[in-house]
């Protein structure tokens, strides 16, 4: 996120020109940010990994 615009541009602005209060609200903005997405990506996951177990078991019990 570092140079890449966005939130990421507004903190190392604010890091580099020592403004302490834009910094800490900028960087608060991306870790909320981070786990927002690790929370959504995670419950993705728990989501599809219930429906897969069956069909691998079913593969291998045909195979064998």
């Amino acid at each position: 996120m570092v140079g890449g615009g966005g939130l990421g541009e507004l903190a190392v602005q604010a890091v580099t020109q020592l403004d302490i209060g834009e910094g800490f609200e900028s960087g608060l903005s991306v870790v909320v940010l981070a786990i927002y997405l690790d929370r959504v990506t995670a419950a993705l996951g728990e989501r599809r990994a219930p429906s897969a177990a069956p069909v691998r078991g079913k593969r291998l019990a045909a195979n064998a």
